[in-house]
């Protein structure tokens, strides 16, 4: 995994107490499918039991939180989960976290009914580290549990301000960036991921999400699939 120090005290506190609100696409992942509210919705309750991985901000689990469901999260550092505490404490959001990343987490085999890993599977350095994240991920969702993916895809500012070195692998090149010298893996196509996710994971959905902005072009492959 790309050097997770970075996320250190110094460079996470901006906008760190500020409110945050869930990505749209994946709000539409969750609770759509086929673009109809369907009868997910009342599968999703006080027994549902959800992580995400890399929660920071908790924004993603603002929806799950109005459904009572059990909340769970994990960040890379000592420095992120503190702040992700201080996040829920100020929100007043009943979630357990701690320590972990998307190819180590620290919770028991099928435990959730839902995974996910919003714009973190991409900060796996090569594809034997996707792989590993991915199995990790299968361990811990029950049997029929949904893990949502939101990474990076061709057209984003992102993958164009990093250096391709190998098939998927990039170097961040930008050096204002603070993520300046890490590696990361970057899907391809929607095949590929199909590929790679089908190994562990059946009934796989993807969306391309593409935002552009005046300065800045945002494009994402969004990923539903089940255990």
């Amino acid at each position: 995994m790309a050097d997770v120090n970075v996320w250190s005290k110094k460079n996470i506190t901006y906008n760190s107490l500020l409110p945050h609100y869930p990505i749209t696409s994946f709000l539409r992942l969750v609770f759509t499918e086929t673009n109809k509210y369907s009868d997910n919705l009342k599968k999703i309750n006080s027994q549902t039991r959800v992580l995400d991985i890399g929660t920071y901000y908790l924004n993603n689990l603002l929806p799950f939180n109005d459904r009572k469901c059990k909340l769970y999260g994990t960040e890379s550092t000592d420095d992120a989960v503190i702040l992700s505490k201080k996040l829920a404490k100020k929100f007043k959001l009943k979630c357990k976290i701690n320590k972990g990343v998307n190819t180590k987490i620290n919770y028991k085999n099928n435990f959730f009914d839902f995974c996910l890993s919003i714009s973190t599977l991409h900060y796996e350095e090569d594809l034997k580290d996707i792989n590993k994240a991915l199995k990790e991920m299968h361990r811990v969702l029950k049997p029929g549990g949904c893990l949502i993916v939101e990474t990076v895809a061709p057209g984003h500012y992102f993958k164009k301000m990093s250096k391709k070195i190998k098939r998927n692998i990039y170097v961040q090149k930008d050096k204002t960036d603070i993520r300046y010298g890490n590696k990361f893996f970057f899907f391809e196509n929607e095949n590929q991921i199909k590929r790679i996710f089908g190994r562990y994971f059946k009934k796989i959905e993807i969306a391309k999400i593409t935002e552009d902005y005046p300065n800045r072009k945002f494009c994402f492959f969004d990923i539903k699939c089940f255990k």
